[in-house]
């Protein structure tokens, strides 16, 4: 067997920034080669931590120990595992067929308190130099009724789980839904049905399977569920009795009753043509069909339904409980995040603490990188939990300003109890104290007529404000200058939360008649005196004056993000203004690197003319957001420092300074001087090793170096193709000051070789 081992370059542009690194490990089941919870190349994570990848390492034991993890990307890091699995892999007995594919199928086995399923992870620092976070994915049998996963910083041994982070969670009953029906049907009835000629005795038509009208059905013995969607096709070069869905009574009759949850189909389905509704999951009328030209062809009873029970939605449920109290009231949970991580060695801890079958699924370990979106928080103010149309549910926010993101908190009283915060609104921890001061409840522009879920028609000419509907404007807390009242909001403990300072973003709502407010973010609290309080210039951080927008409704736009109005009118004078139309319109303000550690946000109304033919009404805070400024981007990186140690000038990457054959980047890859010629020091070595060819080379340690080590393999170095694939990590050596791996390839034939590749990212 030949050796062969070469050195590859590919030189790109350096860049400062350093990528956020995944590692993901899975845990899987494997009875006599059958697997449970596999998940190989397909992509899994939580949509919501930024965390779906692919290149998970599906793992049934620790049998790896001690040698370094890959990360999804295939770089191979230096942070090293090890499990403590007292009852081996185990996985759910249910068909679980939602959970395949998934880090939930298959996991480490806890079956008993103290029992403990743990995962220690190593060398963490050096491969998250910026931190992490860790998802912990949580596995059981259906359903254990209560369990704890922790995460200690040190060694299993360390595991305490009255100081350590800890969340308490049952795993899920059944994954997959249940159908649920009792009645004396006995057959699914299928996604599509024929329907044939029609007749004027019952059951007035004749149905089928298949478009051809071969595989009759008996419509008396079909199952339809709730939740699921169903067409009713008539069969080709039928004509006559035009057939019709109804699930609402006409004249005491289902004929020409109509559908409740689709468009009526009127005149009835002939030759070719279909009818296809879904039936809503919270159902209680009945479905019949009947023939639109004859009132007697209706059927006597109506549609046998059934409904579906339960059943994982294919997005993993978040352990938010921090509460000992497990039992009927703890809730499932498939997940749970440790953020802000530092330490360099972890471990995760599962107790299935009321016995049961749980366990740790997998895992995933999130670099945060230089350029980490910095936290934000968002706080919209609503006036009536049942009224749907005031919460923001999806994404709302400033483009421009990065504020455009999920995770609004929706409340009436933004107010937060001692040790009690908002999280981000990525879902984790926040420690911002938030304190309101208002006089009159919340209030809305205008109150719709119809219920929680009716809206006023948008009118061109009224003042209902529906384009305000999903978004911060609907709702606010109202400041009334006739009650000589004023909105504060004081947001305390900031530098700690957002230690680069923050954008302070606060939406201005109000009653489409205002016609003259101001808003005052001030150092400290609410206070009124000549000192401290929010009136005092030396405390003032930003005034803006502005009314608020006379019918929304006028304009398709308003209310949307990107079409959103800034207040910029710093124009006191507009205190005392008589004229209706000269405080310009805004709908939020916002001010920029705040770096005061409390803060409050002022609004009051000051205008006491009449306009638009009304007094003054009131204005108000709709909601806020804090957005954390990025760090300062630093123009240092591993390999801008190695330069400047040895004198390199940025860009010699290709150039060979000491005239040994290796160029610059090279030698920073293999750890080598590059000011002295040393092409005889052969820092990357091959060998046999019981029979298997081996190729062993230096890397720099941990993953901030910007360099991306591959070796491939070719059995024909002119015609043949460099691969990876067959080729495996067999040895690192971490003492030194470089890593030394070796990787090695098996092949029956005469001519194998190696050769290293290294590509700056």
């Amino acid at each position: 067997m030949s050796l062969y081992v070469k050195i590859l370059s590919v030189v790109m542009f350096l860049t400062s920034s350093v990528f956020a690194n995944i590692i993901s490990v899975n845990f899987y089941k494997d009875i006599s080669g059958a697997t449970y919870g596999k998940i190989g190349t397909n992509s899994f994570g939580v949509a919501l931590e930024d965390s779906v990848t692919d290149g998970w390492i599906d793992k049934i034991s620790d049998k790896h120990k001690g040698l370094a993890l890959t990360t999804s990307d295939g770089t191979l890091s230096s942070v090293v595992m090890q499990t403590i699995r007292p009852n081996g892999n185990g996985y759910d007995a249910t068909s679980a067929t939602n959970y395949q594919g998934t880090a939930m199928r298959g996991f480490i086995n806890s079956y008993i308190t103290n029992s403990l399923a743990q995962i220690t992870l190593d060398n963490l620092s050096a491969n998250f130099p910026n931190g992490y976070k860790i998802i912990t994915y949580l596995g059981g049998a259906s359903q254990n009724s209560g369990a704890s996963i922790s995460l200690t910083e040190g060694e299993a041994s360390e595991w305490d789980i009255a100081s350590d982070e800890t969340f308490y969670f049952k795993t899920r009953y059944q994954p997959d839904p249940k159908e649920i029906y009792s009645g004396p049907a006995s057959n699914n009835a299928p996604t599509t049905i024929y329907v044939g000629a029609g007749f004027n005795a019952p059951p007035y038509y004749s149905f089928y399977e298949d478009a051809a009208g071969t595989s009759p059905l008996d419509i008396s013995d079909l199952i339809f569920y709730k939740g699921k969607t169903y067409t009713f096709e008539r069969l080709s070069g039928v004509g006559g009795h035009p057939f019709s869905i109804s699930d609402t009574i006409n004249n005491n009759s289902y004929y020409n009753g109509g559908l409740s949850f689709t468009n009526s189909i009127i005149n009835g389905i002939q030759t070719g043509e279909k009818i296809t509704f879904t039936i809503p999951t919270e159902y209680s009328n009945e479905i019949h069909y009947y023939c639109v030209a004859h009132p007697a062809m209706v059927s006597a009873n109506g549609l046998e339904l059934g409904s579906i029970s339960g059943g994982w939605n294919g997005t993993p449920e978040k352990a938010t409980d921090k509460s000992s109290d497990v039992g009927n009231y703890t809730l499932p949970a498939d997940y749970a995040v440790f953020y802000n991580l530092t330490a360099d060695k972890v471990t995760l801890t599962l107790d299935s603490m009321q016995g049961g079958t749980a366990g740790i699924g997998g895992f995933q370990i999130i670099g945060k990188s230089s350029s980490e979106q910095p936290n934000k928080l968002s706080i919209n103010f609503i006036e009536d939990p049942s009224e749907t149309n005031q919460y923001v549910t999806g994404t709302y926010g400033l483009p421009v300003y990065g504020s455009d993101v999920a995770g609004w908190h929706n409340t009436i009283d933004p107010t937060t109890n001692t040790n009690s915060y908002w999280d981000f609104s990525n879902g984790s921890a926040s420690t911002v104290q938030v304190t309101a001061f208002r006089n009159p409840p919340n209030a809305i522009d205008e109150i719709d007529d119809g219920g929680p879920n009716d809206n006023d028609v948008n009118s061109a000419t009224g003042s209902d404000s529906d384009n305000y509907d999903g978004t911060p404007f609907r709702a606010f807390m109202p400041a009334q200058r006739q009650f000589d009242n004023e909105v504060h909001l004081t947001l305390n403990n900031l530098n700690a939360n957002f230690p680069n300072g923050a954008k302070i973003i606060a939406y201005l709502g109000g009653q489409s008649v205002n016609g003259g407010a101001r808003v005052r973010l001030s150092k400290g609290g609410s206070a009124n005196d000549s000192d401290n309080g929010w009136l005092a210039p030396n405390n003032d951080l930003g005034t803006y004056y502005y009314k608020t927008r006379w019918n929304p409704d006028g304009n398709s736009n308003f209310g949307q993000a990107e079409s959103l109005v800034p207040a910029t009118n710093t124009v006191s004078a507009l205190l005392t203004s008589t004229v209706a139309g000269a405080t310009p319109v805004a709908e939020y303000a916002i001010w920029e690197n705040v770096t005061e550690d409390k803060v409050t946000i002022t609004v009051d109304t000051f205008n006491d003319v009449v306009v638009l033919g009304q007094p003054n009404q009131p204005a108000g805070l709709s909601g806020f957001q804090i957005i954390g400024e990025a760090a300062a981007v630093t123009s240092e990186t591993e390999y801008k420092n190695w330069q400047l140690t040895y004198s390199l000038d940025n860009g010699s990457e290709n150039l060979d300074a000491d005239n040994d054959g290796i160029v610059n980047v090279l030698e920073y890859a293999l750890g080598t001087d590059p000011l002295v010629a040393d092409v005889n020091d052969y820092t990357v070595s091959g060998g046999m090793n019981a029979g298997n060819l081996t190729l062993t080379h230096p890397i720099r340690s941990g993953l901030d170096h910007g360099l991306t080590y591959t070796v491939e393999t070719t059995d024909d170095l002119k015609f043949g193709e460099w691969t990876s694939t067959g080729v495996s990590v067999s040895n690192i050596v971490t003492s030194g000051i470089l890593d030394q791996i070796t990787h090695s390839v098996s092949s029956t034939n005469d001519n194998v070789f190696l050769r290293l590749k290294v590509n700056v990212d």
